[in-house]
């Protein structure tokens, strides 16, 4: 090989080498940059995220503003020598106490004072377990007529909240009520309270064990049904 053939094999090698040394830092530069778009990605949706949050701590702030001067208007609960002298036991007498006026209490102020459907997932506003029936049926008595106002114009409140705009997507919940007894009166409050729009939407209803007490009572468990985003 003559001395001319030599240095161009050396030109080409050196060439050769200076092309995989250029593939290797594309490569490098190409892996840099996929792994900068996925984070660009991961940073769009966490900013998406905090927008969506911060938007929903504005309504929640909006909607504690509306009701600051609200007040939790029902009459006192019953002494549990009420409860006891029509029967009850004292589990009973203590599922009315705990699953029924604490609670209409309890969730009334949450959807009131704007922490409600403030997390990741569904909400779900429930009276009783439906998993769980050894418990006989808690009949509807008078004393229970404006607990149930409270909670289903607080219930209504929030659906129907001027301060929905504030909120790209409406808020999913479900409404659980077990072992207690509906009237005709309390179905229609309820109805009123979950028909589509707004601020939020049932997206399960769950009635289980009422004992409805008239004849048009399944026919306004259908209306309730139908107005849910999804049937149990």
């Amino acid at each position: 090989m003559d001395l001319t053939e030599a240095n161009f094999q050396r030109e080409i090698s050196a060439l050769k080498r200076a092309g995989e040394a250029l593939l290797a830092k594309n490569n490098a530069i190409e892996s840099q940059l996929s792994c900068l778009q996925e984070e660009n990605e991961r940073l769009k949706v966490k900013v998406f995220q905090l927008d969506e949050e911060n938007r929903k701590l504005e309504a929640a702030f909006k909607i504690h503003v509306e009701n600051m001067d609200w007040e939790y208007d029902a009459t006192d609960p019953p002494s549990d020598s009420y409860w006891e002298d029509q029967g009850y036991v004292d589990y009973e007498v203590q599922f009315i106490n705990e699953d029924f006026f604490r609670k209409a209490k309890e969730q009334s102020e949450k959807l009131r004072r704007g922490t409600f459907g403030l997390g990741s997932a569904a909400e779900v506003l429930q009276y009783g377990d439906p998993e769980y029936d050894g418990l006989s049926l808690i009949r509807h008595d008078h004393t229970m007529c404006s607990h149930w106002r409270e909670f289903c114009l607080a219930m209504k409140t929030w659906n129907f909240s001027s301060v929905r705009g504030t909120i790209e997507r409406t808020i999913p919940y479900s409404l659980s009520i077990c072992n207690v007894e509906l009237s005709a009166n309390v179905l229609n409050m309820l109805r009123e309270c979950i028909k589509p729009g707004g601020i939020g939407y049932v997206e399960e209803l769950d009635l289980t064990r009422n004992n409805l007490q008239c004849s048009d009572g399944i026919n306004l468990t259908l209306q309730l049904k139908s107005c849910s985003h999804r049937q149990r």
